[in-house]
This record gives C-alpha cells, structure tokens and sequence, in this order.
C-alpha cells in the first residue's frame, strides 16, 4: 500500500534532467558522443590533471594571501539591484532549463559561476567573500569565452537568446567590475601572486574531472563538453582534451589578471572616487 516505486521516480527525474537531450546534436550526448574518446584515456588524462592539480595546491596554499583590513559595508543600493537582477535572469535561465528537460546543464561552469556572484553580492566585505571575489575573476573567463564562442543549438524557446546574452553579460562585463569598484583595488590580488589563479584552476579541473565527467559517463549528456569536442572547437580531435589542459591553463592565467589589471587602472580611475576604508590606512599584503 505504501511501496515506492524507485523506478518511476528515477525516470521522471531522468526526464526532467536530461529528457530533452537532442541526439541528433552529437555536441549534446548521447552514445556516440559518450564513446568519443576511449576509456582508457580518459583515465590517463584525469590522472594527469590530477598530478599537476595536487602540485598547484601545493604552491597555492603557500601563496595565496588576503588584507589584512577589509571596506567598511556600506551595502550599497547598486549591489542589491545587481543581486535582484542577476537573481531574476538566472531565475529564467533555470526554468528554460526545467522547461527543455535539461536541469543537468545547470552544472555547467557558467552557472556555477553565476551562483558564486550571487553570494558575493549578497555578502559584506570579508576574508570569505574577497576570496570568493578573486576565484570569481579568474573563473570568469569561461564565461568570455561562451560570448566569443556562443553555441546556440538546442535553444528553441522563444526569449532564449535574450535571456542568454543578458545572463552572460550580466556575469561577464558588470558584476566582476562593480564588485571590484565596490569594495576597492585590493579585493584584487597582486598581479605577480599566482596562487589564485592556481586554485582556481584546481576548483575547475576538480568540477570537470570528478563532478561533470562521472555524471556525463553515467548519462550520456555532455557538460560542458567532457564527453565529445564543440563543433567550433578549434582543436576538435581525439587528443581535444589533452589541448585543453594548455589553452585553458593559459586562459586561466592570464585572461584573469588582464581583466582585473584593466579594471583597476582603466575602469576604476574614471569612476567616482569612494573612501573605501573611512580614514583607515590600508594594511598591503
């Protein structure tokens, strides 16, 4: 009488994750695209990442460092408007998601980094919260490179396209820059310190590796392209994830400190001047 049916709740949620998978777009899933590369390399490969991933946490934890004084909280009204807006695109954005039987894509590093924002807007001035800022920064450019390389297939509801621009430009050219002017230069680290950047390579191969690559193993859905190249890859090709470890190694490295370094000496200056620490003297790093 009060059995449970585990199957039938395992294939509504299979439908209501990845239901609406077009396996006709072999960039999505599906067995083919599951089978692209051999087993035993993608072994190889997650072993290797893994190695340089345990060396860079090594180097990481020696040099990352924070203020040692934060800016006072002021919570300025543009940061909750950011908030409210941000939360509202990103709340349309998951029901597309809900609404195409696509709810696994929510995993994707774009959307990881859209709730990262989420909680840096919704915080105060902190050790958490500048931390969370510079992994932001540098994990940003995942979301430069779905602007220059857009991929549009399997977006079919009306307003999709809108809600995809809007979500990435909101993530990529506005909250970065106005946290930064907001809670001050020095919610940026040094540009000579690599020890974020470091860590923030370790947290997207972890998510890559040990997050996105089992689920897509088990689904046949291609998070954000473990499984099988883009059909824009430039380095489509058996060895594609292999070129990854060092376009994306590079992306992560420089993309980061180019972005912050134009913020703080081309955005900021512009910008009405704010006393971010109301008389207190700034304690450097």
């Amino acid at each position: 009488m009060f059995g449970f049916d585990y199957t039938q709740v395992s294939s509504y949620l299979e439908e209501v994750c990845y239901g609406g998978l077009n396996k006709s777009l072999v960039s999505q899933g599906g067995r083919a695209c599951a089978e692209y590369l051999p087993y035993n390399q993608k072994i190889y490969e997650t072993m290797i990442t893994t190695i340089i991933m345990s060396t860079a946490s090594i180097i990481s934890w020696k040099t990352i460092k924070l203020p040692k004084i934060f800016p006072k909280d002021r919570n300025p009204l543009g940061q909750r408007i950011l908030l409210l807006s941000l939360g509202f695109v990103f709340g349309i954005e998951t029901g597309y998601k809900i609404a195409s039987r696509k709810l696994l894509f929510f995993l994707n590093p774009c959307h990881m980094l859209t709730v990262l924002q989420l909680l840096i807007l919704a915080s105060k001035p902190g050790r958490v919260s500048f931390a969370m800022l510079r992994i932001m920064l540098h994990y940003v450019y995942g979301a430069f490179i779905a602007v220059f390389l857009a991929h549009m297939e399997g977006r079919y509801f009306y307003g999709e396209f809108i809600s995809f621009w809007c979500h990435h430009i909101l993530i990529a050219f506005i909250v970065p820059p106005y946290m930064v002017y907001t809670w001050g230069p020095d919610s940026l680290e040094p540009i000579t310190n690599l020890g974020w950047n470091m860590l923030t390579g370790i947290i997207f191969g972890i998510h890559h590796h040990y997050v996105l690559q089992p689920l897509g193993a088990l689904t046949h859905v291609n998070l954000n392209y473990i499984l099988c190249p883009a059909e824009r890859d430039p380095f489509r090709g058996q060895y594609y994830r292999f070129a990854a470890i060092f376009h994306q190694t590079f992306a992560l490295f420089f993309l980061g400190k180019i972005y912050g370094t134009f913020i703080r000496y081309v955005i900021i200056p512009i910008l009405p001047k704010i006393d971010y620490f109301a008389g207190e003297h700034d304690k450097k790093e």
